[in-house]
């Protein structure tokens, strides 16, 4: 049997067969589909990315056109070793792609916290998000989100707030006021919410940088004038009134448990409550309670007024017994 090449003769020898290529001579422009050479005969060595018999078929890179991983399955191979990629892909072999300006398998890629799985398409690891990863996240908001971190610190890192001073915790929810936590029941004294760092908002009728004062009556219980300076501020809006004052802020105040303001009875009805148990008596009446009078200089008490003959009435005024008559029924 002749090798490949030969052929066997009437002579029964093996003779070299003339270079001839599937009826095409070494000169055809055609000869092996025009993409390869006639070595001998039937014999075509294809150029670079040409395969086949004839050297018909082509592929790219070493596959070939049809196969579905050919341009590394992101383009057409056209002819032998040219691949026209799709969108967004290029290379030779179409191996490449970019996010965002930045090729594929860079470092840098995805802002380096996250993957770059097609083009212009960044897979974030957890605590990052955005087109290309450039923002971190904290508990599932964006580092540029004004309510990261309860608005009290920066996303500094995927999950990892940095907190404005006097405020903590994991998202920066806590803060405190003088030294108590925002939600100790001790805070603020206990009369007050700690609204900021250090900022008390007191109950009614409290008041100091930590609620620490009471008062009464929009007056400090330690002022000289609380309660009107009538009493004493024993709790918030409380006023223990002194002895003849009354009234919510002890502005009131009676003489000897009649009013000041009931004039027909208060000192007798012969003077003026000018202050707590105070009287100040019209003339001619005196006592505590502008109760005495006299009948020309006798108190009406006395058994010698009128000249012991009558009643002195009012001031300077004798009502005189039978027979007797006189302005002193003397």
């Amino acid at each position: 049997m002749c090798p490949k090449g030969y052929r066997l003769n009437d002579a029964a020898e093996c003779e070299k067969l003339p270079r001839i290529c599937f009826g095409l001579l070494p000169s055809n422009e055609t000869v092996c589909s025009g993409n390869g050479v006639c070595e001998s005969y039937n014999n075509c060595s294809c150029f670079a990315g040409y395969y086949g018999e004839q050297c018909e078929l082509f592929g790219c890179n070493g596959i070939p056109k049809e196969d579905p991983n050919v341009c590394s399955s992101q383009g057409v191979c056209i002819s032998a070793n040219n691949c026209t990629c799709n969108n967004g892909y290029y290379g030779n072999n179409c191996e490449h792609y970019d996010c965002f300006g930045v090729e594929h398998s860079n470092p840098s890629v995805c802002s380096q916290a996250g993957l770059c799985s097609l083009p212009n398409k960044c897979e974030c690891r957890d605590g990052h998000s955005g087109e290309t990863c450039q923002y971190f996240t904290c508990f599932g908001k964006q580092s540029n989100d004004s309510t990261v971190c309860s608005g009290h610190g920066v996303c500094s890192s995927g999950n990892n707030c940095t907190c404005k001073p006097g405020y903590y915790g994991n998202e920066c929810e806590n803060y405190g006021c003088f030294g108590l936590a925002h939600n100790d029941e001790k805070v603020c004294s206990s009369h007050g919410v700690c609204e900021a760092i250090d900022k008390c908002v007191c109950e009614q009728n409290f008041n100091g940088s930590s609620c620490e004062f009471y008062y009464c009556n929009g007056v400090e219980h330690a002022d000289p004038n609380v309660c009107s300076a009538n009493g004493y501020c024993t709790a918030p809006g409380r006023c223990e009134c002194k002895e003849a004052y009354e009234g919510v802020n002890c502005e009131s105040f009676t003489c000897y448990g009649i009013s000041s303001t009931n004039t027909s009875t208060v000192c007798s009805g012969h003077g003026v409550c000018s202050s707590g148990n105070n009287c100040t008596c019209q003339a001619g009446y005196s006592g505590k309670e502008c109760q005495n009078y006299q009948c020309f200089g006798v108190l009406n008490s006395n058994k010698q007024v009128c000249s012991g003959n009558g009643i002195c009435k009012s001031v300077d005024k004798c009502e005189c017994q039978a027979g007797y008559y006189g302005n002193v029924c003397e």
